[in-house]
């Protein structure tokens, strides 16, 4: 057997004139896919908005403050993300906003949270993930107002501070839709 028989020849210049042929087709389907994926991550996908509320970790009244204090404050942060998604005060947050049961649970709730404490902070944000706005902001507030009275009982301290409630944000962050804007000189 020839190996030379079994060779296939390739000629990238007749490939490059079949391309130049179907370029139409090749650019109608690259315009006809990203129009279907805009339009099903406009119509099928919820926008989702993100509130943050924060709080200061406090480990006691002093009118100085040691790093000692500094760094009880820092260890603290992370018994405050324990508490603060702790099935208490979830249970309580829902109750307080009135919220049914059916519509939400606790289980839920804690899937929207995410708890963030910038390094060498004692600063713990508390971030909200919903698809309605507002309800980011409501949840944001109520667990860290919630979360501040529940570690002040179950500590024996002085309540967290809360430093700032959250806003009703106006631009989702998800689905990540970008319009490039082309600039011509």
């Amino acid at each position: 057997m020839n190996s030379r028989n079994n060779e296939m020849e390739i000629d990238l210049l007749e490939l490059f004139r079949v391309w130049k042929k179907k370029l139409w087709l090749i650019i109608l389907v690259t315009f006809l896919g990203g129009t279907v994926g805009f339009a099903f991550s406009k119509i099928a996908l919820t926008p989702m908005y993100t509130s943050t509320s924060m709080m200061y970790a406090v480990s006691k009244e002093t009118t100085l403050t040691s790093l000692a204090d500094l760094q009880i404050g820092s260890q603290l942060t992370n018994d405050y993300k324990v508490l603060v998604t702790s099935r208490p005060v979830l249970n309580q947050v829902l109750e307080n906003l009135n919220v049914d049961p059916n519509y939400l649970n606790y289980r839920q709730l804690r899937n929207k949270i995410t708890i963030d404490n910038p390094t060498d902070t004692r600063i713990m944000n508390i971030t909200v993930q919903d698809k309605n706005p507002i309800d980011a902001k409501a949840y944001a507030d109520e667990i860290a107002s919630t979360a501040s009275t529940y570690i002040a009982e179950i500590m024996e301290m002085t309540p967290p501070k809360i430093v700032e409630e959250g806003e009703v944000p106006t631009i989702p962050i998800s689905p990540s839709i970008r319009i490039i804007k082309m600039v011509h000189p």
